[in-house]
């Protein structure tokens, strides 16, 4: 019988047998750590951590419950706010994503930035339950604008970033008009669902019937509403990401956008491997970062 391949933690969220050595290197038991960028006044922001916003069930255990962490903009009492949406863990582990420093360092750059940072934990693993995960996302948009007073919060200027195997959960807000979501962030993720019928290091092909009941989770398929009825969208791509089949799911996004005349900031890190938010540590790199708070002013209204 042959060797099962190695299965290692990748940032932030996805897991792959073959992972780059640069992240390889800085991976740690504590997550990945806190990306290639800084601005001033992240140290200082406040959170609130471990809001509970629903209990699910998870590796087969009933009521488990599912949190969030708040960063909060220094005296803002209106703030738009930035959600931020990780990827795919391993199959069985307990949801906990929000915990590492990859996402702690978003969160705080957000609030820094003038955004409330939500970063929540979701069940998205590598069985792929898109399906699950959607569900936690949208219950936790629902518990976040509920309770915006909290948090200085305007409930109704979001934008929702999404990361790696994450990216299929953006489904959930491409696919339908949400007026309070005035625009979505991609890093380099999966953008359709071809690759639940193909076979990776942690599963085989996904059945027929279970690939068709998740149709309507495909960011790409949603694009057909029309750029009349799509926010804004950033896509981040790595042009040395190793994640098969990803960047070919990312190639067929950005064609389709282009042929549907789609609102889209594409950017392509020509040599960055995947999370090179946190891996790549190059000007590229920064750069990217740098755009993609740009663009979250721009559409989200930050003075």
């Amino acid at each position: 019988m042959a060797p099962r391949p190695r299965v290692a933690l990748l940032a932030p969220g996805l897991l792959l047998a073959l992972l780059p050595a640069a992240l390889a290197r800085a991976q740690s038991d504590a997550g990945p750590p806190a990306i290639h960028y800084t601005v001033p006044g992240m140290d200082a922001v406040r959170v609130i951590r471990d809001v509970r916003y629903k209990t699910a069930t998870v590796n087969g255990r009933a009521d488990v419950p599912l949190s969030l962490d708040v960063y909060l903009v220094p005296g803002a009492r209106r703030a738009p706010g930035l959600v931020l949406v990780h990827g795919g863990l391993v199959a069985g582990t307990a949801p906990h994503a929000k915990e590492w420093p990859s996402y702690q360092s978003w969160g705080r750059i957000a609030a820094a930035s003038g955004m409330v940072g939500v970063v929540l934990d979701h069940r998205m693993n590598t069985n792929d339950v898109v399906d699950q995960a959607g569900a936690d996302l949208l219950d936790a948009i629902a518990s976040v604008r509920a309770h915006a007073g909290d948090y200085g919060l305007d409930p109704d200027r979001l934008c929702v970033a999404f990361f790696s195997a994450g990216g299929p959960i953006a489904g959930v807000v491409l696919r339908e008009t949400m007026p309070y979501v005035r625009c979505v962030v991609l890093y380099y993720p999966y953008l359709d669902l071809e690759h639940l019928g193909r076979t990776t290091p942690f599963r085989g092909p996904l059945p027929a019937a279970r690939i068709d009941s998740l149709r309507g989770y495909s960011p790409r398929t949603a694009l057909a509403r029309g750029p009349e009825s799509l926010p804004p969208i950033f896509l981040a791509r790595a042009g040395r990401d190793a994640i098969p089949f990803l960047n070919e799911s990312v190639d067929r996004f950005v064609a389709e956008a282009l042929r549907r005349n789609v609102v889209l900031d594409f950017v392509n890190h020509a040599v960055g491997e995947h999370g090179f938010d946190i891996v790549t540590r190059d000007e590229r790199s920064r750069d990217i970062i740098a755009q993609t708070l740009r663009f979250l002013r721009r559409h989200l209204g930050v003075e």
